[in-house]
């Protein structure tokens, strides 16, 4: 079917571009049988005159590539198979020539490919899984990612580069997208009955282009946004009592990786983050934090592990009058640490102290793959929770309660 359609849209491309001037748009499309992991898999790469006059095409040797799983990426290079000349390509037409891509050893699923052209698309390309790595691979990353802190989870090179949205209602350069702050949904049997949060975060610049590429510490800028909200299942109408919002600006650098060490990663992260509960009058609630959140991951990758990173904040200008005293409950550090098995039982621990030591909260989050439970056809986890002290949502924050919901997180 991708043989069939590459020349399809090449011909589309070349009725809608036919007043333009001669221009060669290149495009790719997946080979006919999926490629097993760590052999070459062979591509179609399609050259499109989309002018009207003919024109010289002659194939590179090489053409440089990026394999695309979502917020991971690897760099990777197509290798011209045969000596390809130059030819004349009349307008409106175009030349097909086999090209050989690397395929990590260690990938299964699916990934998008990319060339590094202008107007070039992606195309899907299924790595077969075969007996002796079904399960390693699945549980490795393949290449670069942004990094996570041992905080959230990793990114697999099974799971599909986030397709395009093709109705045309809206469009996201959706790799520079990732998980920010753990996602979940968790109910328990007292009100408020449900908590839910959600939380994504986006690479500002572009990794590849010129700005980043001659100064790289700007790569690691990104806005986020995060939501807490209680939701009162048992209430008339089950309002929400209150939510949390956080957008914030960060910037983070590549995790510093440390090889033959009981440290296996160092992590940095700064920002500046506003939240506030969007009520008016006494029941508002605002404040700024400006932190930073180094971390220490100790363990294998791949295997247990365990994570701090503590953030450490100061409140800055626009405190709201009605939680002027937070820092009494807050305290300004948020110790966290999480241990486990990157494919396995997890546990995360998030502890406060007010500035008086006599205040403060503890929040256990426990969670476990349910693929293990469902032969891998359910990619979510459960999730159980238990929160003691003060301060579990914004509007209460000089509040103390214990709460344990149940649940289920997609990130955790």
């Amino acid at each position: 079917m991708p043989r069939l359609f590459a020349p399809i849209v090449l011909m589309a491309i070349s009725l809608m571009t036919s007043l333009s001037h001669a221009q060669v748009v290149t495009t790719v499309a997946a080979p006919a049988t999926d490629p097993p992991p760590g052999t070459p898999a062979t591509l179609t790469v399609y050259f499109l005159n989309t002018g009207r006059q003919p024109t010289a095409v002659e194939p590179p040797a090489t053409i440089a590539a990026r394999l695309l799983a979502r917020d991971t990426t690897i760099d990777a290079v197509l290798t011209r198979r045969g000596n390809e000349g130059s030819s004349i390509v009349a307008g409106g037409a175009f030349r097909a020539v086999n090209y050989d891509l690397p395929v990590p050893a260690d990938a299964a699923g699916t990934v998008a490919v990319e060339l590094l052209s202008p107007g070039s698309p992606r195309t899907a390309l299924t790595i077969a899984k075969s007996p002796a790595n079904a399960v390693a691979a699945t549980r490795s990353t393949v290449g670069t990612t942004q990094p996570t802190f041992g905080l959230g989870r990793e990114t697999l090179p099974n799971e599909p580069a986030l397709p395009p949205n093709d109705s045309g209602i809206a469009e996201a350069i959706l790799p520079r997208f990732s998980a920010h702050e753990p996602i979940y949904f968790v109910a328990g049997p007292d009100r408020p009955n449900a908590k839910f949060q959600v939380s994504f975060k986006y690479q500002i610049f572009n990794p590849e282009g010129s700005w980043s590429q001659a100064f790289p510490p700007l790569s690691g800028f990104q806005l986020a946004y995060s939501q807490t909200s209680f939701w009162d299942l048992e209430g008339d109408s089950a309002p929400f009592l209150d939510s949390s919002y956080r957008p914030e600006l960060l910037w983070s650098a590549k995790d510093w990786r440390i090889e033959d060490s009981v440290v296996s990663r160092l992590g940095l992260q700064l920002g500046i983050n506003h939240e506030s509960n969007g009520r008016d009058g006494a029941d508002s609630r605002s404040l700024n934090v400006a932190y930073i959140r180094p971390s220490i991951t100790l363990g294998e990758t791949d295997g247990l592990f365990f994570t701090f990173a503590p953030k450490i904040y100061t409140y800055v200008f626009g405190m709201d009058a009605t939680n002027d005293d937070i820092a009494d409950y807050r305290g300004h550090v948020d110790l966290k640490a999480v241990v486990g098995e990157r494919d396995g039982l997890q546990l995360a621990v998030i502890g406060r102290v007010g500035d008086d030591w006599d205040k403060g909260s503890v929040q256990f989050d426990l969670s476990y793959p349910m693929r293990k439970f469902f032969n891998d056809n359910v990619d979510l986890y459960l999730h159980a929770q238990y929160f003691t002290g003060f301060g579990e949502s914004l509007l209460d924050y000089n509040e103390s309660t214990n709460r344990f919901r149940l649940g289920v997180s997609i990130v955790r």
